[in-house]
């Protein structure tokens, strides 16, 4: 059963690579720009989340969590249909090399709040994810494909499936400076 989903997946992933390469944006049902950092198809049970910012190896910001969010609350609610979700990076080098710390510390030297919020609104994120399969049985399963790093790990690490190919560098650095990891 594991095999012939990630079967589908990666049959998915090939056809989408296509549409990628044309031009064309993939999502059908959420997303309107290809130059959206995430972008989301969702095929009946199944919902697809590419994290869409390859030049940053798919670095996790503050609009990538607002954007993912309220879907995962979307997706949790009773009426919602979803039962899998399919999460990768986008470009072939990283599934997500962590938080966008370039922005982070610029916000931090210039006293703005988005430090406090990004952590914040990211550790209620990975909570929703952790919470998806024990309340409403919804499999999330990671492709680590390139490097997962801090907040990619949060965010791939509470799902039930993570798949890790032979491109996989897995890393916490955020605990060689003596930040609390969110896994």
């Amino acid at each position: 059963n594991r095999i012939v989903s990630i079967s589908r997946h990666l049959q998915f992933r090939q056809s989408r690579q296509v549409v990628r390469n044309a031009g064309n944006t993939i999502s059908r049902t959420m997303c309107t720009s290809a130059e959206a950092p995430v972008l989301v198809e969702q095929t009946g049970s199944v919902a697809h989340v590419l994290l869409n910012r390859p030049k940053k190896f798919n670095a996790l910001n503050l609009p990538m969590v607002r954007q993912l969010s309220p879907l995962y609350t979307t997706w949790l609610s009773e009426s919602s249909p979803v039962k899998c979700i399919v999460m990768e990076g986008a470009g072939g080098k990283a599934f997500c090399a962590g938080g966008d710390v370039a922005d982070v510390r610029t916000q931090l030297i210039e006293g703005g709040s988005l430090p406090q919020d990004f952590f914040y609104e990211e550790y209620q994120l990975n909570y929703k994810i952790a919470k998806a399969y024990e309340e409403k049985g919804i499999v999330q399963m990671s492709v680590w494909d390139g490097v997962t790093m801090g907040g990619g790990v949060g965010l791939s690490l509470h799902g039930k499936i993570r798949i890790a190919t032979e491109n996989t560098l897995f890393a916490m650095p955020e605990t060689g400076i003596g930040l609390f990891p969110d896994v």
